[in-house]
């Protein structure tokens, strides 16, 4: 799977620094990266003959998507919006084929980031509210961290 985390990995990270800086999720990069990391991994589990990563990696990717959304939903898109939805899919994707405890973890992980990141943040632009953090960057990092953990 070597080849999708570095794809997905690379195409997380630019989308996670584009949000750090503009507070905007750069959501044309995101959609492609479906199809390419769902091709690469499905390759990987052909390779190795051993389906079931692929299938929880699908399953985790459908399921943290629509966590996602229907938290997107109901902050009606005010706290979370809809490429933040695309990129928790992503992550999910990354994290599923990695297993549950990894998504579990990196999932938790990515909302105590974010939560640290609520507590310390300072606005940055006039009008903007103590409380505004981008959600790319907190939630890739708590991936990152389960991933990294995971591979010990």
């Amino acid at each position: 799977p070597l080849g999708a985390y570095l794809y997905l990995g690379a195409t997380v990270t630019v989308a996670a620094v584009i949000d750090a800086r503009t507070l905007k999720m750069p959501n044309v990069l995101l959609p492609p990266a479906y199809p390419i990391g769902v091709g690469l991994l499905a390759a990987a589990a052909a390779a190795d003959g051993w389906w079931w990563p692929f299938g929880r990696a699908v399953i985790a990717m459908a399921a943290v998507a629509a966590f996602y959304l229907a938290l997107a939903l109901v902050a009606g898109g005010r706290r979370m919006g809809l490429a933040d939805v695309t990129m928790g899919g992503l992550v999910g994707l990354l994290l599923g084929w990695v297993g549950w405890s990894a998504l579990s973890t990196g999932v938790v992980l990515g909302w105590l980031v974010a939560l640290a990141a609520v507590l310390v943040r300072r606005p940055q632009h006039r009008g903007q509210r103590a409380g505004v953090i981008p959600a790319g960057p907190c939630l890739w990092l708590g991936a990152l961290v389960a991933v990294l953990a995971a591979s010990r």
